[in-house]
């Protein structure tokens, strides 16, 4: 386990800095990546919020909802406003959109890999 801390923008990384555009309002360390969520901003350039960290540097950005499945055009811009490590499988990142989409995400290279019904 790594020591990570984020303050404002700054993410610190066993006393690596890591600097973002947007504050950082969560992140989840999985398997050696750091996963972080950014402030939710409502530009299109911006609603694709979460970034993974691997090895000290952004590796990834989050992949886009609609690349993932068009049939989601009508609810986007889309931002992130929740990231959790999945409980059902800890190797992955459950996130939660602004209009209430939950998407199964690899820490890995940031794809999303599937949805998860938040109905019981």
């Amino acid at each position: 386990m790594k020591n990570v801390t984020a303050i404002d923008n700054i993410l610190m990384i066993d006393g690596v800095e890591i600097l973002f555009k947007y504050k950082i309002t969560k992140f989840a360390e999985i398997n050696n990546v750091v996963v972080v969520r950014l402030e939710m901003r409502s530009r299109d350039d911006d609603i694709n919020n979460i970034y993974g960290v691997i090895d000290g540097k952004i590796a990834w950005r989050v992949q886009d909802m609609l690349e993932f499945n068009p049939d989601y055009a009508p609810f986007a811009p889309n931002p992130y406003t929740g990231i959790r490590i999945y409980d059902k499988n800890p190797e992955l990142i459950i996130a939660t959109s602004w209009g209430g989409f939950r998407f199964l995400i690899n820490p890995n290279n940031g794809k999303i890999v599937g949805t998860e019904s938040w109905v019981k």
